[in-house]
């Protein structure tokens, strides 16, 4: 038990209720600003310099009673100090949890939404401002009647402190800021930075628009709807040839795979191979002609083996079979060019690109953003190597049956799925993708523009009439009439890729016009005004930017394939023309090991051999470019996506 001064005793037991009250002192000063501006804690902890008994103590922090203190607390060196602090931020203590709780908001932390029964009500919030004026005046009776030890004399004769700065790992005091902290835009990267990450960011936004947009949609829908115009072009070219459209199988045995030692494109070969030995055998002559569309909704780039379309023909002689491999990967480039607007190159597949038992293998091969090349389609000249190691014999005359028949040759070509994103990387921009209007699943997006005063009604029936009109020409049009801001349903035709736009608001109605956006071209200059909405003028007008679109886009495409290919001489040429993002052409009789040399030291491999092959190269006295030796066509270099 210990003895205060002029009071009654304090046992040692008063200690319990010190949390209490220390409590109600110390969390203040944790709230009340950075560390280095409250007094240190070693202070708490030095010999006392000063006294008091119970009762003063009492007189000055306003208690009516007496409760049980522990003597630390009546004998602080730095009590003065401490309660100035206390006096000066009173105030601010009262608001602190609401700034703190501001501030973890501009932070992005989360905050905690609390329920009707959790919240605060407005009495125990005044109560606490109540307690903390007490508080305040308390600390005020106090210092007037604590006195003022020796070093805290000389301290306040000396002058204020200087002001010491705060270290810079330390993180700053909350500050309540004047006007609201705006939000940046979520958009896409750019394209420029990093097109593969520009790339899937797009494509999920173009699926997520299709799927928010009026109507029972899905992401796979979109891809699917994508397909359907390049399907409806190409069925029309094949169903003139002769193709016919039969399913083909897609596994076969496996021991008769392990057994031919093939794997991957081999495979779907094999099955066809195998396939059309019966088709030939219940045929009466040949050729036999078949294609199938495979339900691929993917976009993805990296998957050679994932087809859109394949097709497959069986011959009696090895050169109708070449042609007619030649004639389908020109097919495939035409509708790459013509309705995908790509800037495209029809060519040969070198010796270490061409199909495990094929003759000879063309490719198509797209140029997409930065330089970089895909291929996109495909076909084979298998002659009669495959049905040779299948047996797949055919007899038109008793005598052939009877020494067993001849082999027939055949060719395959296929369109990869990678032709959607090809179209994607060529065409789209930052704000998403930009579809050419033959490829597009939706041609023209009408969206009406709501304003608080308008007849709702009325403008629906409208944007009907308006989309009722371009169905019945043809146009694939859609009604975007969801009740959202009008810049989120624009930027949702942006990121769907769909060619025009149609606004509609009030006015318009009153006019009998409307306004078309161009996507092709951003901002206010790709705006029309004042477009009549009856419907022959509307139609005309909406077909006429629809052909000028695409025109533009197939053009832009032919340029650009025009300024990316640059004819090189030498190796160093090639190498400066590959390290500036662009395609070399040169004159090439290199082997495998040149090519691996070449791709080892520049990064670019050798794409194929051009079907179109430049005038100078015809008198035949070129000098490979690597090599030395004498060559007689031109390659084609670039890097691959």
């Amino acid at each position: 038990m210990q003895q205060s001064g002029q009071g009654r005793p304090v046992e040692a037991r008063s200690f319990r209720a010190a949390p209490a009250v220390a409590g109600r002192v110390a969390r203040p000063l944790e709230m009340a600003g950075p560390r280095s501006k409250l007094p240190h804690a070693a202070g708490l902890l030095e010999p006392p310099t000063l006294s008091l008994s119970q009762p003063q103590l009492n007189q000055a922090l306003g208690f009516s009673s007496t409760p049980d203190l522990p003597v630390e607390l009546r004998q602080l060196p730095q009590a003065e100090q401490l309660l100035q602090q206390l006096d000066s931020k009173a105030e601010e203590i009262s608001h602190q949890p609401r700034r703190r709780q501001s501030a973890a908001k501009r932070e992005g932390a989360p905050t905690g939404n609390r329920t009707r029964k959790q919240r605060q009500p407005a009495s125990s919030k005044r109560k606490g401002k109540a307690a903390a004026a007490s508080m305040t005046a308390a600390g005020t009776a106090a210092a007037q009647v604590l006195p003022v030890s020796a070093p805290e004399e000389a301290t306040a004769a000396a002058g204020p402190k200087p002001h010491v700065e705060q270290d810079a790992q330390s993180p700053p005091a909350p500050t309540r800021s004047k006007h609201r902290s705006s939000k940046k835009k979520a958009g896409l990267p750019s394209k420029d930075a990093d097109i593969l990450r520009w790339y899937s960011e797009a494509v999920r936004s173009a699926e997520h628009a299709h799927k928010s947009s009026p109507g029972k949609h899905t992401a796979a829908m979109f891809g699917h709807a994508l397909r359907e115009p390049v399907q409806e072009w190409l069925d029309a070219r094949l169903e003139y040839v002769g193709f016919e459209s039969r399913p083909f199988p897609q596994l076969l045995p496996l021991d008769l795979l392990l057994e031919l030692g093939v794997n991957g494109e081999e495979a779907s070969s094999v099955c066809t191979s195998h396939v059309f030995a019966h088709w030939a055998k219940s045929s009466s002559s040949l050729p036999v002609l078949a294609s199938q569309w495979h339900d691929v909704d993917s976009w993805d780039l990296d998957n050679p083996g994932l087809l859109l379309h394949e097709s497959h023909a069986a011959h009696e002689r090895q050169g109708t079979a070449e042609e007619h491999a030649q004639a389908m990967i020109e097919l495939y480039g035409e509708l790459c060019r013509d309705i995908a607007g790509l800037p495209v190159v029809v060519g040969r597949r070198p010796a270490s690109g061409t199909l495990s038992g094929a003759a000879a293998s063309y490719t198509v091969e797209a140029m997409v953003g930065a330089g970089r090349a895909l291929q996109v389609a495909q076909s084979h000249h298998l002659a009669d190597n495959y049905s040779r190691a299948l047996g797949a014999s055919y007899s038109t005359s008793a005598e052939q049956q009877e020494w067993g028949g001849e082999f027939m040759s055949q060719m395959g070509s296929g369109l990869r799925a990678s032709l959607l994103g090809g179209v994607t990387l060529a065409h789209g921009d930052d704000a998403g993708l930009a579809l050419p209007p033959t490829l597009a699943p939706v041609q023209v997006v009408i969206t009406p523009v709501l304003t608080r005063s308008c007849n709702r009604q009325g403008l629906a029936d409208e944007a009907e009439r308006v989309r009722a009109a371009l169905a019945a020409a043809g146009v694939r049009v859609a009604v975007d009439n969801r009740r959202l801001k009008p810049a989120v349903r624009f930027r949702a035709s942006e990121q769907l890729g769909a060619p025009l736009r149609i606004e509609i608001g009030p006015q318009d109605i009153k006019a009998r016009s409307c306004v078309v956006a161009r996507r092709t071209i951003p901002g206010r200059a790709g705006k029309l005004r004042g477009v009549s909405t009856e419907p022959q003028a509307l139609v005309e007008s909406v077909l006429e930017l629809l052909g000028d679109a695409q025109t533009d886009m197939c053009a832009g495409a032919a340029a650009a394939l025009q300024t990316s290919i640059v004819d090189v001489t030498s190796f160093m040429e090639l190498r400066d023309v590959v390290q500036d993002g662009m395609w070399a052409r040169g004159p090439w009789a290199g082997s495998l090991e040149d090519e691996a040399a070449v791709y080892q030291e520049t990064g670019a491999t050798l794409r194929c051999i051009p079907l179109q092959q430049p005038v100078s190269i015809w008198s035949g006295y070129s000098t490979c470019l690597y090599s030395g030796y004498q060559a007689a066509e031109v390659a084609l270099f670039a890097r691959a996506l």
